[in-house]
């Protein structure tokens, strides 16, 4: 008969009883990659009536209700002409005082902003800036190549700020 948490094997002549036998199944653990660009996102998109838009916004009405969503140029440039329905992928900005919905045209513009977000002493209003200063292209080729010149002719971006991305970037591009 079992008691328990499982079986004991009898009691020895000697009369102590040996300790339990546990078989346990021993598994490699694998720490998983981490991808940069991959990281836990509550909402990825959206799809819906572009109500309103200007060269930093738009308004996009889902099912009834109006989300605001900054964007950089380029996207503005690609829903310039846009009527109807349109689908915007999103990236969602928590602070203590406020969530911001950051709206983007492509997963490409919005890679790099998370890859922005993650250099120090750069902040969403200004990964934006930058995103709207320079191609998505133009800017990966800038980090690569560590050109300082062509960060700094964006408004906003320093000498300082500029090696900073080239520094922190090169490797994760």
């Amino acid at each position: 008969r079992c008691a328990g948490r499982g079986c004991l094997p009898p009691p020895s002549r000697t009369g102590a009883r040996p300790a339990p036998v546990h078989k346990l199944e021993v598994v490699p653990f694998r720490t998983p990659r981490k991808n940069p660009f991959r990281q836990t996102i509550m909402i990825s998109q959206l799809r819906g009536t572009l109500v309103q838009k200007s060269p930093t916004e738009v308004v996009i009405d889902v099912h009834g209700v109006g989300y605001l969503l900054s964007i950089p140029l380029p996207t503005y440039e690609t829903f310039a002409h846009a009527i109807g329905e349109v689908r915007i992928l999103t990236y969602l900005h928590v602070r203590e005082d406020a969530m911001q919905l950051f709206g983007f045209a492509t997963e490409a513009e919005r890679d790099l902003f998370r890859l922005l977000l993650s250099v120090s002493g750069i902040g969403p209003k200004m990964a934006l800036g930058i995103l709207s200063g320079i191609n998505t292209a133009g800017l990966r080729d800038a980090i690569l190549t560590g050109n300082v010149l062509a960060l700094t002719s964006i408004s906003g971006v320093g000498r300082k700020t500029a090696e900073r991305i080239i520094l922190e970037l090169r490797t994760k591009l």
